[in-house]
């Protein structure tokens, strides 16, 4: 059963009194994504758009033919998006006191040049000062970005990447000279790598001899077998004695970690 009118919102007004959608449902959609990622800026601009959207909405001649119930109501919503607004403004205000707006993105250099597709990223950042901000973010790229934060001149940032539920690799940097005006906040952080040698008679009994030592998810590079370099063809299958196997794998940690200040 819906809503009675006095209680419909934007979405159950358009549905119910088929009303021509101008853009308003995206636009509301968009701006709820930026308000939980606290991108205030981004959020603020938003709502003047949706606060345009409603009021061409409101004054359309579908809205009018729908009756005064559904233009009081739509009043209402107007009203409560403007409220809206000022809280978002008070909650800007009280995050610009942590310090300088910024735009952070994190780049990602995995050992073997290939990309993290499909882990998580969890960040940290810790203002020296301020109050941490934290973010879980799917890594769809080779770049992890997170915009509209305010941050002190100085602190650092914690990077953890799971592959599923394991770590896989993890890290922590630093940053300096982040003042007004400098709105762009960049780190690359660079996997580290190790080898070894191991005895064994297949690569997948080599690899599990090398286990603790790699992070999770991450592929193995066979670089020689008994000194020698050797083709997938000619060790897939495994040997019937042991031989030495150099390994290659990703490590548990960012062995660099680069920050830059624009």
């Amino acid at each position: 059963m819906p809503n009675r009118v006095e209680n419909m919102i934007w979405g159950e007004l358009v549905e119910t009194y088929k009303l021509k959608d101008n853009g308003l449902l995206k636009a509301i959609k968009e701006y709820s994504v930026l308000k939980t990622k606290e991108e205030y800026d981004g959020a603020l601009a938003k709502l003047t758009s949706i606060q345009k959207l409603e009021m061409d909405l409101k004054n359309s001649k579908e809205a009018k033919a729908a009756g005064p119930d559904v233009i009081k109501r739509m009043s209402k919503l107007i009203e409560a998006g403007a409220k809206s607004r000022k809280e978002l403004e008070s909650r800007k205000a009280e995050a610009a006191k942590a310090g300088c707006r910024a735009d952070v993105q994190i780049i990602l250099e995995a050992w073997n040049g290939k990309s993290m597709y499909g882990c998580v990223a969890k960040v940290v950042l810790s203002p020296v000062g301020g109050n941490a901000i934290q973010k879980a973010l799917s890594i769809a790229g080779t770049a992890l970005n997170i915009k509209d934060v305010y941050l002190k001149p100085t602190g650092s940032v914690d990077l953890s990447i799971y592959h599923g539920s394991d770590l896989s690799i993890e890290g922590t940097g630093t940053w300096k000279d982040l003042i007004a005006g400098k709105s762009a906040l960049q780190f690359r952080f660079t996997q580290d790598s190790t080898t070894a040698k191991i005895k064994a008679k297949t690569l997948e009994e080599a690899s599990k001899k090398l286990k603790t030592k790699l992070s999770a998810g991450i592929e193995i590079k066979v670089l020689t077998i008994d000194g020698e370099v050797a083709k997938e063809s000619e060790y897939k299958e495994g040997f019937e004695q042991e031989v030495e196997w150099e390994l290659e794998g990703g490590k548990l940690k960012f062995k660099e970690i680069k920050a830059t200040v624009a």
